[in-house]
């Protein structure tokens, strides 16, 4: 019972940043650089889109976790909030191409890193 509670706090808060941009990066960066910088900046979304990561990723400190789901529970707020850090790195591409370029190399670690840490949980969930 206390796993379903937990999953289900997950889930709204999840829902709660999927409406602010969560999962949009890739799609507003490659905004960002077809423009090259020279049409409507993406940069004010992609800030958005990374507090709202670091957010979700303070919001899951705040769910009452089961005792035997609590690292793979720190390590889906560590991975969120790294994934926002780097999300404002990667804004920088068009004016500071190489903290751009480390930007998206830290992202691509961290936001595999989350993905991983979700289906742990998961699995975790399932059993």
């Amino acid at each position: 019972q206390s796993k379903k509670k937990y999953y289900e706090s997950l889930q709204v808060l999840y829902n709660k940043y999927l409406t602010q941009g969560i999962g949009d990066e890739l799609e507003v960066l490659s905004a960002e650089i077809a423009t090259g910088g020279e049409g409507e900046s993406q940069v004010g979304r992609l800030t958005t889109i990374s507090n709202a990561y670091k957010d979700f990723g303070k919001g899951i400190m705040k769910i009452e976790v089961p005792t035997t789901l609590s690292q793979y529970h720190l390590n889906i707020a560590n991975s969120a909030n790294n994934t926002g850090v780097s999300i404002l790195g990667m804004a920088k591409v068009i004016n500071d191409p190489i903290v751009g370029l480390s930007g998206l190399s830290q992202y691509q670690k961290y936001s595999e890193d989350l993905v991983k840490a979700v289906a742990d949980l998961e699995s975790a969930l399932s059993v």
